[in-house]
């Protein structure tokens, strides 16, 4: 099975018209919903085809450099693939296979003015340019990258113009942190726990009421002697790989610490 990455960004969407922009977002929001590797645009994914019209209406602009052409620039979260390029690789992909039985657009439940749409859709030119930051775990990577395709409607085929890597870095709390998939003090390992000790430890005295009666003493006796417990933290045999979601989850599953533990 495939390892899932997470991704968040901007995509900007460009086509000959506001009237094209809401068919083709209508379009995207209807063949999201059965699928596993999904991309959601943030600002549209409650609107319905009217309401998606006014927002189009509302936020679209002139396109450059061709002035003859509007653009719509939306936030996206989605999930990949092994990474997020493979869902930018179906992006256009339910504008062809019309024929086939099995087309999303098929399905017994979806109203047949989607399929008439895609296929009015598929004879015209869109753009969409991505800036994405994606990861994931298991292949330990976390990548800044832009991406611009385009739907050809004279090969009717999707056709990658560029592609572009900004960043691709390590899987670690402080990446995930600076790259803003979280928020500091919501995702820890050991190497960050060393560099941001002080932090750490202040972390510890706000939450130390919250804890259960064993796991408060395994605190206390931390915040009792902090310096003990930064040499321990230190020590070259732990593994400064795991990534946890929670300052219990090192402490009690990677430390394998207890109420009598000693530094």
């Amino acid at each position: 099975m495939a390892n899932l990455s997470t991704a968040f960004g901007t995509v900007t969407i460009t086509a000959k018209n506001p009237n094209i922009l809401a068919q083709f977002l209508s379009l995207h929001l209807k063949s999201e919903e059965h699928a596993y590797y999904d991309t959601t645009l943030t600002e549209i994914k409650k609107l319905d085809i009217k309401e998606i019209q006014q927002y189009v209406k509302k936020n679209s602009y002139s396109s450059e450099p061709d002035p003859n052409y509007y653009s719509i620039k939306l936030n996206f979260s989605g999930t990949g693939r092994w990474s997020f390029v493979s869902n930018i690789n179906w992006f256009f992909s339910y504008l062809k296979d019309f024929n086939k039985h099995d087309h999303p657009l098929k399905r017994d439940n979806v109203d047949p003015l989607y399929l008439e749409m895609a296929q009015s859709l598929s004879k015209e030119r869109l753009t969409a340019n991505w800036h994405v930051t994606d990861s994931e775990s298991g292949c330990d990577f976390i990548s800044v990258y832009d991406m611009e395709i385009t739907w050809n409607p004279e090969k009717q085929e999707q056709v990658t113009l560029s592609e572009t890597d900004e960043i691709s870095t390590d899987y670690t709390a402080e990446n995930l942190i600076k790259y803003e998939f979280y928020d500091q003090g919501e995702i820890w390992d050991i190497q960050y726990i060393r560099d941001n000790y002080d932090y750490f430890i202040e972390c510890l005295k706000q939450e130390n009421t919250d804890f259960s009666n064993d796991y408060k003493t395994i605190v206390e006796n931390i915040l009792a002697q902090p310096d003990k417990f930064k040499e321990f933290i230190n020590k070259p045999d732990h593994d400064v790989s795991a990534i946890w979601y929670d300052i219990s989850e090192i402490l009690l599953d990677e430390l394998e610490l207890t109420s009598t533990s000693t530094f």
